[in-house]
């Protein structure tokens, strides 16, 4: 998917593998420096539960996460490309969104069946990366692709708006 969009001249992408904690942070923390501000759209492929993320062994929750990317996300989108991450309540998707500075987040509130979620992936990688305006790229999703984010549970926010 990434090399697609990549080879189409609509994203540069840097893949990596986390296999625990210390992995994940030392490559997100690489992520959030200045230098990889190119690099606008966190793609976070890991099993999730509400809340939290699966990282090796570990349940990553949310909130630590955002204490960890405190201030660091700005000009960036954080898509969590996992079953049930964001189903929270939308106060809380608000404040990880606040806290880390990010341009916006996004994800899933219900189990995903992967091969439509790869097939919706690439719209959504291509509507937030297209459009300046990230609620430009969401509205567009919205009208194009409702159903699929209705079935998938896609929810996202950005600074005083959202899909929820």
């Amino acid at each position: 998917m990434l090399e697609l969009l990549q080879a189409r001249n609509e994203i540069r992408f840097a893949h990596r593998d986390a296999s625990n904690r210390a992995a994940f942070e030392t490559y997100l923390k690489q992520w959030s420096q200045k230098q990889y501000a190119n690099y606008a759209f966190g793609y976070l492929a890991f099993h999730g539960q509400a809340g939290a993320l699966h990282v090796g062994r570990d349940v990553y929750e949310l909130e630590k996460l955002a204490t960890f990317l405190r201030g660091r996300l700005a000009g960036r989108t954080l898509y969590f490309a996992s079953c049930e991450t964001l189903k929270i309540d939308r106060d809380d998707a608000e404040r990880f969104q606040r806290t880390t500075h990010a341009r916006a987040i996004c994800g899933y509130t219900k189990g995903v069946d992967w091969i439509e979620a790869a097939a919706f992936e690439l719209n959504l990688m291509y509507a937030v990366n297209y459009y300046a305006r990230i609620n430009a790229g969401f509205r567009y999703l919205e009208r194009h692709h409702g159903g699929a984010c209705e079935r998938l549970g896609l929810r996202a926010v950005w600074d005083g708006d959202g899909i929820w």
